[in-house]
């Protein structure tokens, strides 16, 4: 049974690319030391806005 890590992104993050890198270089992180799939949606609110 699949039991992926689900990661909500939105707001404020979404508008940083520090914050992303950042969040990114942890995802590659913790993909190195688990087989748990990732699963990464969009928050909600206005895409492109």
């Amino acid at each position: 049974m699949m039991n992926p890590l689900i990661i909500k992104l939105g707001g404020v993050l979404l508008d940083s690319e520090e914050a992303l890198e950042r969040l990114f270089s942890a995802l590659v992180n913790y993909r190195e030391s688990h087989q748990r799939p990732l699963v990464i949606v969009h928050g909600g609110g206005c895409v492109g806005g």
